[in-house]
């Protein structure tokens, strides 16, 4: 147990949350975690569990989904309720990223700063703040490391297996761990045996492996598929890349690792190993952290760059705060101590300041990766209350992704108010927004072509309303 008055930063950290999370009960479920997790948890609570087999073809397995089900079960299906159990959730986030701390950076000073450079991180912010699935990914990913550097093999397992059934991207992060503790145990093996090691280290992963293969084996026998079905939307998202595309997604990634924030991470990196004199002595302590990062990255590189599969910053966001780890404990181990909280508070600053980073139209926002989307939430509200009031026929109306999810999976408010899919020929009004990272030029059909009639706006993000001046 950690004693009170070496952690206050901790508890700083969990108070501001708590505090936090009363102003955003308000908010709903947004982006991808829409059909992620609300839409599967709402079929197993209205089906009452009976069939895991997901109508919309969600292809993960279903332990947040059902998490969440069975939550609405016993305390309502809520928007408050849900806050509620992904905060428990966040909160022991925080817990396990600072036992990750105490136990990698040795100095009192330092681990309060390359803590709250981890939870900081915008992208981490986000995602714990609000209603996304990956705050499970990365809970059982840090309980899973601190398991495994307490050398708890049995909870270890345990925690690995939970892991791995949150999503198929935690299943790769699993995979991602296991990467480098058999990396980090042959480097440090005496014997230098990489067959002994192999077999020691793949023992905690057994009842992850045997629980992903059964849930694949189960999806082929009762879906005809072991991954996407072919009666989804995303059927097309797995398929090999073409050279362009590929080199597409290597932008990608190479953006998203320096996106929200993280730009100042490598900045501080790269002037802190410059100066830094012992190379060789960090490396060897930090070793398993670097492993790590090198393992996150390379598992999620083969998960985007080969595929045509649509990703975005919140599948590199573990080894980014793996990074920001690394950059604070490099700048205590280079500089002295006021010049090492500088160059963290920078860092900081930095990390803060990424949400109100607005980019032009023509670049895509990873908008589930930092709380400059926040006005989002009363702006769809009050144009899906315009199109009320002024009688707008829904089925005439194109919505952009994600306001045209119904209030059902959004809100939880059974709403089931559906619009039309996007036809410039047959829809007689439109809506746009910077939130939906729509093509470009389709968007400058509408708005240099259609009637502008009403728009919404704070802070940088916008809706506006467009009708056809042909109908």
């Amino acid at each position: 147990m950690i004693k009170a008055k070496e952690n206050y930063v901790l508890l700083v950290a969990i108070v501001a949350f708590i505090i936090g999370k009363v102003f955003l009960l308000h908010t709903y479920f947004f982006w991808d975690s829409t059909e992620a997790m609300s839409v599967p948890a709402n079929y197993l609570y209205d089906n009452n569990f009976s069939n895991f087999n997901y109508p919309n073809g969600v292809a993960d397995p279903p332990l947040i989904h059902f998490i969440l089900a069975l939550s609405w079960k016993i305390f309502g299906r809520s928007l408050v309720t849900s806050h509620i159990i992904l905060g428990l959730f966040s909160v022991g986030c925080f817990y396990q990223v600072f036992l990750f701390c105490k136990k990698n950076a040795s100095i009192k000073i330092a681990v309060a700063f390359v803590f709250l450079l981890m939870i900081l991180d915008a992208s981490f912010l986000t995602q714990t703040s609000l209603l996304f699935p990956d705050i499970f990914l990365l809970f059982f990913s840090f309980l899973s490391i601190n398991l495994y550097q307490k050398k708890e093999q049995f909870l270890l397992s345990l925690s690995l297996l939970f892991l791995s059934l949150c999503s198929l991207r935690a299943s790769a992060i699993c995979g991602a761990i296991g990467l480098a503790i058999f990396f980090y145990e042959l480097a440090t093996d005496k014997n230098k045996a990489p067959l002994k090691v192999f077999k020691r280290s793949i023992v905690p992963f057994l009842p992850s492996i045997v629980a992903i293969a059964i849930f694949f084996a189960t999806k082929k026998i009762t879906t005809g598929s072991f991954f996407i079905q072919d009666n989804t939307m995303w059927k097309d998202s797995w398929k090999l890349a073409s050279a362009k595309q590929f080199l597409k997604n290597i932008r990608g990634v190479i953006r998203f690792m320096l996106d929200n924030g993280t730009i100042v991470s490598w900045i501080a990196l790269a002037f802190l190993w410059f100066n830094l004199k012992d190379k060789k002595n960090f490396l060897k302590e930090s070793r398993f952290v670097i492993y790590l990062f090198v393992a996150t990255l390379f598992v999620m590189s083969l998960l985007t760059l080969p595929f045509t599969n649509m990703f975005g910053k919140r599948y590199f966001i573990l080894p980014c705060i793996v990074l920001n780890f690394l950059a604070g404990k490099m700048a205590f181990d280079v500089l002295k101590r006021n010049a090492a909280i500088k160059v963290c508070i920078l860092m900081l600053a930095g990390m803060i300041s990424s949400h109100f980073w607005k980019y032009p139209e023509r670049f895509s926002t990873a908008w589930d990766c930092t709380l400059g989307h926040l006005p989002y939430y009363h702006l769809r509200q009050q144009a899906i209350d315009y199109v009320k009031e002024n009688n707008i026929d829904p089925s005439t109306m194109s919505f952009f992704f994600p306001a045209s999810q119904k209030g059902k999976y959004t809100e939880l408010n059974d709403g089931e108010m559906s619009f039309a899919n996007l036809d410039l020929s047959k829809n007689m009004y439109a809506t746009c927004s910077n939130i939906s990272n729509r093509d470009i030029t389709l968007n400058n059909q509408i708005t240099n072509h259609w009637q502008l009639i009403k728009e919404f706006s704070d802070c940088g993000i916008y809706i506006r309303i467009y009708k056809n001046p042909a109908r």
